[in-house]
C-alpha cells in the first residue's frame, strides 16, 4: 500500500508547487503598477505589437528632434543678441556722426570710438556657444575674424599713404578721396580679400532639421555684407586721418561714413529678422511636435496600460496567497507522530 498521499513530506512540498508561479506573477504585478504596463507587451498584444514598436520609433524620433532644437535655440538666442549689439551699436555711432558740424568735432575723439566699435564688432563675430563659434556658418570650430583690427589698419594706411604720397593731406579733394575710397579702400573689404584675409567663416549657414518636415538655416556667416559695411565704416573713421584733411573733404568722408553704416544697420536689421523667422519656425515645430507626442502617448496607452487600481489588487493579493503559504508550511513542517506518541 503506497503512503505517499499521506506522508508528510508529499503535505510539505504541496505549497511550493504554486509559490514560485505566484512569486513571478507578484513580480509581473509590482512592475505593471509600477511602469504603467503590460509587464510582457508582446504576450498581451501578439501580432499588434508591431504598431507599439512603431508608435515608440516615431515618439523616439521627436523627442530627438525637440532635444536638438533646444540646442538650436540656444545658438539663435545668442546671435540674436549679437545682432542687436552690433545694430545698436552702428546707431549709436551714426547719431554721433550727426550730432553736429564736423568741423566743430574732436578727430581724436570720433577715432577711439570708431576704433572701440571695431573691436567690439570683432569680439561679437567671434562670440562661441558651446565651444561653437556662433558666425562661422558650417566652419564652427575656427575662430571667424583673424587680427582685423591691426592688419586692416595697417593695409589701408599704406595704400592711402601710397595713393596720395605726392599730395598734401589737406589738399586732398572730396572728388579724389572718393576715387580713393571706391577704389583700393574698397578692395580691402571685396570677396575675395574679406575671405583671403579677414575671416575663416564658412559661406554656407548651418541648416538644422527642426522637424520631421522642416529644415532651415539657423546660423548668420560673418561673410554676411551687413558685417563688411559695418567694419568699413568704423575703419574709414579710423585709418584714414580725418584731422589732416580738409574740412570740407572731411566732411564729405564722414557724409560716406553716415550713408554706410545706415545701410549697414539696415542689413543687421534683416538678419535680425532672418533669425527671428527661424526660432518662430522652430518653437512652432516644437508645438506640434509636443502635441504628436502627446497622441502618440494616447494610443500608447490604449495598447499598453494597465489599469493601476486592479493592478494594486492583484498585487495585494497575490502577497496575501505568498504570506499564507509560507505561514501553512512553517506549520506544517511542526507536523510530526513523534508529538503524539
Amino acid at each position: 500500500m503506497k503512503t505517499t498521499f499521506v506522508s508528510t513530506i508529499t503535505l510539505w512540498n504541496s505549497p511550493r508547487s504554486s509559490l514560485d508561479k505566484m512569486q513571478t506573477e507578484l513580480v509581473k504585478a509590482n512592475k505593471e503598477l509600477a511602469l504603467g504596463r503590460h509587464a510582457d507587451v508582446g504576450l498581451k498584444l501578439g501580432y499588434r505589437t508591431g504598431e507599439t514598436i512603431s508608435l515608440r520609433q516615431e515618439m523616439a524620433e521627436l523627442d530627438a528632434l525637440i532635444d536638438s532644437n533646444a540646442t538650436v535655440k540656444v545658438r539663435l538666442d545668442a546671435t540674436t543678441a549679437a545682432l542687436a549689439s552690433m545694430r545698436e551699436t552702428s546707431e549709436k555711432f551714426r547719431a554721433s556722426l550727426i550730432s553736429g558740424p564736423v568741423a566743430d568735432r574732436n578727430m581724436d575723439v570720433l577715432q577711439s570710438e570708431a576704433t572701440a566699435n571695431l573691436d567690439a564688432l570683432l569680439a561679437d563675430l567671434n562670440k562661441q556657444v558651446n565651444g561653437q563659434y556662433i558666425f562661422g556658418g558650417i566652419n564652427t570650430q575656427e575662430k571667424p575674424m583673424k587680427d582685423f583690427l591691426t592688419n586692416a589698419k595697417m593695409a589701408i594706411e599704406a595704400e592711402f599713404a601710397g595713393q596720395f604720397a605726392s599730395v598734401p593731406a589737406a589738399d586732398i579733394t572730396a572728388a579724389q578721396m572718393d576715387a580713393f575710397l571706391d577704389g583700393a579702400f574698397a578692395a580691402v573689404f571685396d570677396d575675395a580679400n574679406w575671405t583671403a584675409e579677414w575671416t575663416n567663416a564658412s559661406t554656407k549657414s548651418i541648416q538644422s532639421s527642426v522637424s520631421t518636415s522642416d529644415r532651415i538655416a539657423t546660423s548668420v556667416s560673418a561673410q554676411e555684407v551687413a558685417f563688411r559695411n559695418l567694419a568699413k565704416s568704423y575703419t574709414m573713421i579710423m585709418a584714414i586721418g580725418l584731422d589732416a584733411l580738409n574740412s570740407e573733404t572731411r566732411t564729405h568722408v564722414v557724409s560716406r561714413v553716415v550713408s554706410t553704416i545706415s545701410r549697414a544697420a539696415v542689413q543687421v536689421a534683416d538678419l535680425e529678422a532672418k533669425i527671428g523667422s527661424a526660432k518662430n519656425t522652430m518653437l512652432a515645430s516644437n508645438d506640434r511636435m509636443s502635441l504628436q507626442k502627446y497622441i502618440f502617448e494616447e494610443r500608447l496607452a490604449k495598447f499598453e496600460g494597465v489599469d493601476a487600481a486592479e493592478a494594486k489588487v492583484r498585487v495585494d493579493h497575490l502577497a496575501t496567497q505568498i504570506q499564507v503559504s509560507f505561514q501553512l508550511t512553517a506549520q506544517l513542517r511542526n507536523l510530526s507522530l513523534v508529538n503524539f506518541i
